[in-house]
């Protein structure tokens, strides 16, 4: 069955309000609309992943970093830091488990999606070229953890996750959907580390 993308932009939509009520988060209706984009822009795989020398590639963050930078221009480097954000907040929305087995962990990606959507939120009104408003990069920025959150109850594995990967990535990035997690399943995680001098 071929699923229109009107039907997807739907789907996507009434997911992140369900989400977001079973997670008891507030958000924008901007916020609420530019997640809906994202999800739509990136189901299509050229969208998400890079095209380097025939074969496709998602580039580093850092690269993306690199390119804001290194750009010649505000629209160059506005364009690059909500790229870096986009792809930052869905793959730790959606990949965080298998960031674990990686280089760079979920936590960076967090500060490097937070860092770039704050920055735009931050030149809004001065130089901004990207395509949303001040309000809902900085909803993004301040809640990075709370969407990625949202996110991740797209991905059906989810639910059979082992429970120290819920408890690492708590540590990691204090997600509230992990601490629910774990207090759900008797294991109250300790805000501060214990001393033991």
């Amino acid at each position: 069955m071929l699923v229109k993308q009107e039907s997807l932009r739907n789907y996507f939509h009434s997911f992140l309000l369900k989400s977001l009520h079973k997670q008891n988060i507030q958000a924008q209706d901007d916020t609420i609309s530019y997640l809906t984009n994202l999800l739509v822009s990136f189901s299509r795989s050229e969208t998400f992943i890079d095209q380097d020398q025939g074969r496709a590639a998602h580039k580093p963050l850092a690269l993306y970093y690199s390119e804001a930078v290194n750009s010649k221009s505000n629209h160059e480097r506005d364009i690059a830091l909500q790229r870096l954000g986009d792809i930052a907040l869905f793959i730790s929305g959606l990949f965080s488990r298998s960031l674990s087995k990686k280089a760079v962990s979920v936590d960076y990606y967090v500060a490097m999606g937070g860092t770039a959507y704050s920055y735009l939120s931050e030149s809004y009104g001065t130089h901004l070229y990207v395509t949303s408003n001040k309000n809902v990069f900085t909803e993004l920025s301040n809640k990075f953890v709370d969407f990625a959150d949202i996110l991740s109850d797209l991905n059906k594995n989810q639910s059979d996750e082992n429970l120290l990967h819920v408890y690492e990535l708590w540590l990691r990035t204090q997600s509230k959907k992990a601490k629910k997690t774990l207090i759900d399943n008797h294991i109250l995680p300790i805000e501060q580390p214990i001393s033991l001098q």
